[in-house]
């Protein structure tokens, strides 16, 4: 019916809000509202929260969607990731320290760099300053 297929198309355009679809992660605008959900969470329960993103530092053209496998293959079931555009990857580790962050964090470049792709890092622990998630998400990708 006529109904039925109009449903499914605007069902499925609802889902594609906050995804990207280069690599089926989350976008920016899902990577925030995530970043606000688990800074909530955080911050209520008092657990740790670390953050992270990974620049490439050359263009990664063509790459980006192996790398978001290699990504999604590699990070514990609660951690989110999402990419930002042109191979910026981040990551949100839930109740994880900054000291295993940064060891993740250090070998996701390491296993990033063998698909061909060097790649720089930064972290924060949230808890350092609590601040909204577009603002903690702008302080490291500056």
């Amino acid at each position: 019916t006529r109904v039925g297929d109009s449903m499914k198309r605007s069902t499925s355009k609802v889902a594609a809000v906050g995804v990207d679809p280069e690599t089926g992660l989350f976008d920016q605008l899902g990577l925030v509202n995530r970043l606000e959900q688990e800074l909530s969470r955080s911050g209520r329960y008092g657990r740790a929260l670390s953050v992270g993103v990974l620049k490439p530092t050359v263009p990664a053209a063509g790459r980006v969607a192996s790398c978001a496998a290699v990504m999604r293959k590699e990070l514990r079931s609660p951690d989110i990731v999402g990419h930002l555009g042109g191979g910026v990857f981040a990551v949100l580790l839930p109740e994880t320290g900054i000291a295993d962050a940064r060891q993740l964090v250090n070998r996701m470049a390491q296993l990033l760099e063998t698909e061909g792709l060097p790649y720089q890092t930064r972290l924060i622990d949230v808890r350092e300053g609590a601040q909204g998630a577009e603002a903690l998400l702008e302080q490291l990708l500056a």
